[in-house]
């Protein structure tokens, strides 16, 4: 409340900060995007999705297709018999929304953009659902996180 009380005179006597001591945040880019599910947290894809995800969707892949992830829920409650392996994706039915499976928990999704944007419903009925049904291999029905380079 100090300084709105004296504005008038903090304006007059104002100075600029010099370079020395000064630090720049990266600049934000696509690589910055990629979820890495075995090595990120809940709260770590949280952070990221509420400092970029304005800018820049998050992003997986999915059967080697970028997938972009929107409508983020946050850490999100599965019960039942899952897939526990990072990359995992199960459909919550009740609330429309994708729970992927990274390093500490689940985290919800409720819109994602393959091709064209898609809710979390039509993902399950048009992708999700047909690759289970039809694949013992456990493994299609996941997302991938894209592997860095050293």
């Amino acid at each position: 409340m100090d300084t709105l009380r004296t504005l008038p005179e903090s304006i007059r006597n104002r100075r600029e900060q010099g370079q020395a001591g000064a630090t720049f945040a990266p600049k934000v880019s696509v690589s910055m995007s990629w979820v890495m599910w075995e090595d990120q947290t809940c709260e770590q894809i949280s952070r990221l999705y509420r400092a970029i995800g304005s800018q820049i969707p998050l992003r997986t892949t999915y059967m080697s297709k970028t997938i972009k992830l929107l409508d983020f829920v946050g850490p999100w409650p599965v019960s039942g018999p899952v897939c526990q392996s990072p990359g995992s994706v199960v459909f919550d039915k009740s609330s429309s929304t994708l729970a992927v499976c990274c390093k500490d928990g689940w985290v919800g999704f409720r819109t994602v953009v393959l091709n064209k944007q898609l809710t979390a419903a039509d993902f399950h009925n048009g992708y999700l659902h047909q690759i289970q049904k039809s694949s013992a291999n456990q493994s299609s029905g996941q997302f991938v996180s894209k592997k860095r380079k050293n």
